[in-house]
């Protein structure tokens, strides 16, 4: 199940030459099943989406059939709207522009109040995101474009990032769903534990770390401290 947010579709569809068309969020489902049953299963799906507010419901039996019809191309395409607008935007016309993309997620059934927090803070600090993920386990990925070297606009990201963290943390959140900690959000992680009462889990790694890792020759450096 795949999700992209009405904003997002709106930007996309400006640039991306498909046979999509509508306006609004877009969602995509895929079932796997027999194909004596794959008519009887799309007709099922269709009904379901249509009782909750679906305008516009596009269907394929196979995988062929879905790429030829440009089923997937949204998703897979949604932030280049947002490429488009940013280099329309930006005041140095040389100059490169960096994609920021975030990786969160909340329990599916607030994935709602997810996205309009996220909207709510794009609208308080101005710089412009898109907004998709996979709904069945509620992860979302805004992603924030800038120019590069652009000191105003990375700290108003700095800025956005935190309180978007702080808000998916408010939901019951974390703050990185599939694409791990690194560097970047040692604190973050620390924040989301804090508020889960769960700070012990660092102790817990680090006597991991140092039962397999004593003279710390692996990932230098990626040490937590509360």
């Amino acid at each position: 199940m795949e999700f992209v947010d009405d904003k997002s579709v709106e930007l996309t569809l400006k640039v991306l030459k498909i046979n999509i068309a509508g306006n609004g969020h877009y969602f995509v489902t895929s079932i796997i099943t027999s194909p004596e049953s794959s008519e009887r299963v799309l007709s099922l799906v269709e009904n379901i989406l249509k009782r909750n507010g679906a305008k516009n419901v596009y269907k394929a039996k196979t995988l062929d059939e879905a790429e030829s019809e440009g089923i997937f191309d949204i998703r897979r395409n949604y932030d280049i709207g947002l490429r488009d607008l940013v280099v329309k935007m930006r005041k140095n016309p040389a100059s490169k522009i960096i994609d920021y993309n975030e990786d969160i997620s909340v329990p599916p059934s607030k994935l709602p109040e997810a996205v309009r927090r996220i909207r709510e803070i794009e609208k308080r600090y101005g710089l412009p995101l898109t907004l998709a993920g996979h709904v069945g386990d509620g992860n979302l990925h805004p992603v924030i474009k800038i120019e590069e070297k652009n000191i105003e606009q990375i700290e108003t990201y700095e800025k956005m990032k935190s309180e978007i963290l702080k808000a998916v943390i408010e939901l019951g959140g974390t703050v990185s769903s599939e694409h791990g900690i690194g560097l970047d959000k040692k604190k973050d992680l620390i924040m989301e534990l804090k508020s889960k009462n769960s700070v012990k889990d660092i102790d817990i790694m680090k006597s991991i770390k140092q039962t397999f890792d004593p003279k710390n020759i692996l990932n230098p450096g990626k040490i937590f401290e509360v």
